[in-house]
């Protein structure tokens, strides 16, 4: 094999220009010179691929650090799906045994009349038994029955507390 001289008149890319050695004319920056079997291009071809393989080993080990932070990640975040899991069986336990309400929203007016015919049974009732009975919000129960109370539909009793 022969080697064979070939010049191009294009600009070398800045990344050849940076792997190309030190050289005193400002030539081998402007033109690139290529050899058919050995030479400078050799050269730039040798440095370039070190320098993906060095990058490589940058990207893998950043790879294998990204890894890590996923499996960490993955198994917080199957803890955390774990821990809603047994949260949700248990709500379901309490609003079985009675012991969790969930609160209608029903208009003002609706919920004052059903306080109200609540009331018309003659039976003592608290706040919490009107709230669990309706399945309205305690503060709604409040200040309806305290509206009942001015209005004279109901009376409270203040030892009843």
């Amino acid at each position: 094999m022969t080697s064979e001289r070939v010049e191009s008149r294009t600009r070398v890319p800045q990344v050849f220009q940076d792997a190309l050695p030190e050289t005193p004319t400002p030539k081998a920056w402007n033109v690139a010179t290529t050899y058919a079997v050995t030479g400078p291009a050799r050269f730039i071809l040798a440095t370039a691929t070190g320098m993906w393989q060095d990058n490589t080993a940058g990207l893998r080990a950043k790879l294998a650090t990204l890894e890590r932070q996923h499996a960490r990640l993955r198994s917080g975040f199957n803890a955390l799906a774990q821990r809603v899991a047994a949260l949700e069986q248990e709500l379901e336990m309490l609003k079985a045994e009675g012991e969790i309400i969930e609160i209608r929203d029903i208009p003002r007016k609706q919920a004052k009349d059903e306080i109200r015919r609540l009331f018309a049974t003659g039976e003592t009732l608290y706040y919490s038994d009107i709230v669990q009975r309706l399945q309205l919000g305690i503060e709604l129960v409040v200040e309806l029955c305290k509206e009942l109370e001015v209005e004279d539909e109901i009376q409270v009793n203040g030892n009843a507390n």
